[in-house]
């Protein structure tokens, strides 16, 4: 016999994504680290580091803020369509913050960049993975 579906809280979502935050701080200054250890007054690595996280993390709250807009049995088609949507606007923003980045960031570290958005990626999904929504 199956059981119905916990309601999922929002809130809990919200807030392991601003836990990221930390993440990005702690990347920011590990580059900071590196760069002055490398003796790179122009801090390339952070700031590059940092660009790739940030992208990273705004796409995911614009992810979760257009998925988890509705809820409920009776708006189960509107779910689904807020899913693709909310997907759909993650990539946009991924694939034009990408560009951004690489056309305005001087100098650039494209290893870093998208070490920072990768970093950011994996956390999101170990946090997805170990809450119990």
């Amino acid at each position: 016999m199956s059981k119905p579906a916990k309601p999922f809280d929002p809130q809990s979502i919200q807030q392991s994504i601003n836990k990221q935050s930390w993440l990005i701080l702690g990347l920011v200054a590990i580059g900071i680290i590196w760069d002055v250890w490398q003796g790179n007054s122009q801090y390339t690595v952070s700031k590059n580091l940092l660009a790739g996280s940030v992208l990273g993390w705004v796409s995911q709250i614009i992810f979760a803020k257009i998925s988890l807009s509705r809820s409920g049995y009776q708006q189960r088609r509107q779910i689904v369509h807020r899913f693709y949507q909310a997907h759909m606007a993650k990539w946009v923003l991924t694939i034009i913050g990408f560009a951004l980045i690489f056309l305005l960031l001087k100098p650039l570290n494209a290893i870093a960049v998208f070490a920072g958005y990768l970093i950011l990626q994996m956390s999101y999904l170990i946090i997805t993975y170990r809450n119990p929504w």
